[in-house]
């Protein structure tokens, strides 16, 4: 188990919470601490609803599904990179 790892390629930058390695499976996993109801619409917006001080707050916050979708981009394209050789013998 890693944690708080940042990896970058290419001008992008990706900040994974935690990498679980095992023999069959690399599992990438983004944690989330929020207050209040989260709501997902159809179009997969994330939203979420909270009071404090008697005021309701509703805010959009993004998206922890496009967020390791993305990570995992990164990380692919890096690992792709540097170990280009093994696979284009």
């Amino acid at each position: 188990v890693l944690r708080d790892i940042t990896i970058e390629y290419e001008g992008s930058k990706a900040q994974i919470d935690y990498v679980i390695i095992t023999k069959g499976f690399t599992y990438l996993v983004e944690c989330k601490n929020l207050i209040g109801n989260i709501y997902v619409d159809n179009q997969g917006q994330f939203q979420r609803e909270y009071v404090i001080n008697g005021r309701k707050i509703v805010e959009a916050i993004y998206s922890p599904y496009t967020q390791a979708v993305r990570h995992k981009e990164i990380l692919k394209k890096r690992w792709l990179s540097k170990n280009y050789w093994k696979w284009n013998i």
